[in-house]
């Protein structure tokens, strides 16, 4: 078990471990809740859903000096992996001044370009045929290294995020492990009312994939799906999550996808996320 992503690994217990996590998971939210009020809106709550599940693939799962990567499918939670590298020190945190300024790789949706990213992965859904790219051709050619992918649940309702779990399966790739942030929210509501995308795991499974399916928010889970032995093919975790995590007065919110806080709300805002801060 390890607490950084770069060479020099520290080995702890898997409580400090959750602890760790933890504590990186509400700095997750406090710079992403900082950001949004500085630039009067953002993707908030796409940070405060999938918080936990970066901060335990980059705390206990990506190990950069043995070749692993992490592909964000869906660029508009570029503020959440911005703030993980803050909360691993490889940001500073001032570059989140320049967020969504011209010219700034601190893009509001990310690119190739971006800290954190290693695609530009445009309209959604791509970044999994991505991730199933790099991990084949990392096998086809014996190279080390694990591929962690994170993808909505809103991405399920397009058809190349299905044909990529059915190659997922097919080619028995063990090198990939993919999260789903299952936030029940995308632009034009709940997936539910959208297009159906439940029940999410079955659906997965059916192709002979390894799933589970877990509370997001739940750090021992999450570190148990990063560090529990591997099948014979790859693993997918279903995250069920709340897109108001932390900040449970945007709960009240039609349609939290993208916030920009009302007179007084921000006050709110803050005082909620601050009675959250861990010990």
């Amino acid at each position: 078990m390890t607490t950084s992503t770069m060479a020099d690994q520290v080995h702890l217990d898997q409580a400090t471990v959750a602890r760790i996590v933890a504590r990186r998971a509400w700095g997750i939210r406090k710079h992403a809740f900082d950001v949004t009020v500085r630039s009067n809106g953002c993707y908030l709550g796409q940070a405060l859903s999938a918080a936990e599940i970066l901060a335990a693939i980059h705390t206990a799962g990506l190990v950069r000096s043995r070749g692993d990567m992490f592909i964000l499918s869906p660029a508009h939670y570029s503020i959440a992996v911005y703030a993980t590298l803050v909360e691993l020190g490889e940001l500073p945190v001032e570059a989140l001044q320049e967020f969504g300024k011209d010219g700034s790789p601190i893009e509001m949706i990310g690119g190739h370009d971006s800290p954190g990213m290693e695609f530009t992965t445009g309209s959604l859904a791509q970044g999994l045929s991505q991730g199933i790219g790099v991990a084949l051709g990392r096998r086809l050619r014996g190279l080390p290294g694990h591929v962690w992918v994170m993808i909505s649940d809103g991405e399920l309702e397009e058809g190349q995020t299905w044909e990529a779990f059915m190659s997922l399966a097919h080619y028995g790739l063990t090198n990939i492990t993919v999260f789903v942030d299952n936030n029940d929210s995308q632009v034009d509501g709940s997936p539910a009312t959208v297009m159906a995308v439940e029940p999410i795991h079955e659906r997965i499974a059916s192709f002979g994939l390894d799933v589970r399916r877990i509370d997001g928010h739940d750090v021992p889970a999450l570190l148990a799906a990063i560090e529990d032995p591997r099948g014979s093919t790859a693993r997918v975790v279903v995250c069920d999550t709340d897109i108001a995590r932390g900040i449970p007065c945007l709960a009240d919110r039609e349609h939290p996808h993208w916030v920009r806080f009302r007179p007084g709300e921000a006050d709110l805002a803050l005082a909620e996320l601050m009675a959250g801060e861990p010990s």
